[in-house]
């Protein structure tokens, strides 16, 4: 399988957070992942909500609750409130680019354990979006053009 090297190591970064328990952390890059996504389907590398949703509502697989309101609207008011913008966001991807051996940098199995409910669903939701994201660049992002052209992009920028 085809990876990005600024991709995987940004998920791996997120799944390295866990073990140290800086989950606040890895929570705020782990939300960043669908606006990410998208942001490289744009050919303008704009992060737009309905693409937010949209990508949430075909790539992450994980427990919609009982309520009303769908799990990507749930996470794209979360990942607001953090103020993180799509420039910061992609930004942030960009800084991967001369970053270690994604393969090195793959944590081993944890010994971690969430202390709470709370730690446990804040750190399967980082797993399930880190999924995400690597299944969307497997099944998609790797053929798609405009993807490819935007990473090239990332990789020059300054």
């Amino acid at each position: 399988m085809s990876v990005s090297k600024m991709l995987e190591g940004f998920c791996a970064d997120i799944e390295l957070l866990l073990p140290e328990e800086r989950l606040r952390q890895a929570v705020r890059d782990a939300l960043a992942l669908p606006e990410i996504c998208s942001a490289l389907e744009d050919s303008a590398m704009r992060g737009l909500d309905d693409r937010y949703l949209a990508w949430c509502a075909r790539w992450l697989h994980f427990p919609d609750g009982k309520g009303s309101v769908s799990i990507g609207a749930r996470l794209l008011r979360v990942h607001r409130r953090f103020g993180v913008t799509v420039k910061r966001s992609l930004t942030a991807l960009r800084l991967r680019r001369n970053a270690r051996d994604y393969e090195a940098s793959r944590p081993a199995p944890s010994l971690w354990q969430p202390a709470n409910p709370l730690e446990a669903f804040e750190s399967a939701l980082c797993l399930a979006l880190t999924d995400a994201a690597r299944r969307w660049y497997a099944e998609h992002g790797r053929t798609d053009r405009t993807v490819q052209a935007n990473l090239g992009k990332l990789l020059i920028a300054h």
